[in-house]
């Protein structure tokens, strides 16, 4: 019975992960009419930094800020450095 019940929780989380990033890329994509596939790097580069900063510290708060942290970083100068494209080519940036 145990093992059904983490099964369960398990299937339900990998949904609902699959699900918000499918609705972020379909919101994108709605409302810029620009297929943005650099979420799924900025997701993995969060994972990346949680799980290391997991193994050195075994923080698992310290982890999942430092993960969001440098998704965040990297995410904030990639939209810089793409800004003045996006802008040429008359697009909105927000």
């Amino acid at each position: 019975m145990r093992f059904w019940v983490f099964q369960t929780l398990n299937g339900l989380t990998t949904g609902a992960l699959l699900f918000f990033l499918a609705s972020g890329l379909t919101v994108i994509f709605g409302l810029m009419r620009i297929l943005n596939l650099a979420h799924g790097s900025l997701f993995f580069l969060g994972g990346e930094g949680w799980y290391t900063v997991n193994q050195r510290t075994g923080s698992f708060i310290l982890a999942v800020i430092a993960g969001a942290v440098a998704a965040g970083i990297l995410g904030c100068s990639s939209k810089r450095s793409h800004a003045p494209c996006s802008a040429a080519r008359s697009i909105r940036c927000c």
